[in-house]
């Protein structure tokens, strides 16, 4: 995964089916260190707006990560 990311892999993106982002399913599998790191990696990359958006987006049942 810090591969994907450090060659510019989208994180502010959400899948059409469930709309869920990568974080919504790291946080559905209970997966700590890949929310760490897309935690990390959005503050560093993304500007405010962008970490505020990619932290409060909401997936088709209105639910965010």
């Amino acid at each position: 995964m810090k591969l994907l990311l450090e060659r510019g892999a989208k994180i502010l993106v959400q899948f059409p089916e469930d709309q869920n982002s990568p974080l919504h399913y790291a946080c559905l599998l209970a997966q700590v260190p890949i929310m760490h790191e897309l935690v990390r990696h959005c503050t560093k990359k993304l500007s405010d707006h962008e970490v505020r958006e990619f932290l409060s987006l909401e997936n088709k049942d209105k639910k965010n990560a």
